[in-house]
């Protein structure tokens, strides 16, 4: 991914140089629903490790919780999850989310790799883990969703229930949310039912976003391609 960003008229303070404008995470037009933005993080590219942590979007609210687990990081590849580093959002997502995440596999790949998510006793899923089993990859929203084959690198999408992969629908639609959630989603590893942290990730993440609604097909397009030339 290119270390750049894009341009906009509106200023926004979260941004690594404020005079640019239309940061990536409002891509594909989702400006006029700033609000519905919960959380934006780019390592890559970042000053330092602390300001990884920073949510662009909102800086003060949401900004990442180190776990004691703390992932590595560089300004050139981002975050670098080993297989027992995590960091907590805070966030307790609700139905008809999106989130989105940019990566790649720094190491070799771990039999089971979440990325980022949370886990239910009932259909109040949200996850992305690009590997299961190094056969398969599952999206959660609500439902779940095996799909066969695994990704090592790109950009990986759930909003609502639909799963994306590089801008590109990946699939059908997930069953709905038929409950609520009441744990916050964890980065580097899924945040399962007991509220302990397993299925790590090893590997890079550059650059996750977290939004309270659904996004479109066009906006969900617009913003893979603007997280991917970061």
């Amino acid at each position: 991914m290119a270390n750049t960003l894009q341009h906009t008229r509106t200023r926004y303070p979260g941004l690594v140089n404020p005079n640019l404008v239309t940061p990536w995470w409002l891509s594909g037009e989702i400006a006029a629903s700033a609000a519905n933005c919960i959380a934006a993080y780019q390592p890559k590219g970042a000053a330092s490790y602390a300001a990884s942590k920073v949510n662009l979007a909102n800086p003060g609210t949401y900004d990442l919780i180190d776990t004691g687990h703390i992932p590595a990081w560089s300004s050139l590849n981002g975050w670098l999850f080993n297989g027992s580093t995590y960091l907590d959002t805070g966030i307790i997502p609700a139905s008809d989310w999106t989130m989105i995440v940019g990566f790649d596999f720094a190491q070799p790949m771990s039999l089971t790799s979440w990325m980022c998510g949370v886990d239910s006793a009932g259909n109040a899923r949200f996850y992305l883990a690009p590997t299961w089993n190094q056969t398969k990859r599952l999206y959660g929203s609500g439902g779940y969703s095996v799909k066969n084959g695994i990704y090592s690198s790109g950009i990986m999408a759930i909003a609502g229930q639909q799963p994306y992969f590089n801008g590109a629908t990946d699939g059908a639609a997930l069953t709905a949310w038929d409950t609520t959630q009441s744990r916050p989603i964890f980065i580097g590893c899924l945040n399962q039912i007991s509220g302990s942290p397993i299925y790590y990730y090893k590997g890079n993440i550059q650059a996750i976003s977290i939004y309270s609604v659904a996004l479109t097909a066009p906006q969900v397009a617009a913003l893979s391609a603007a997280m991917a030339a970061l």
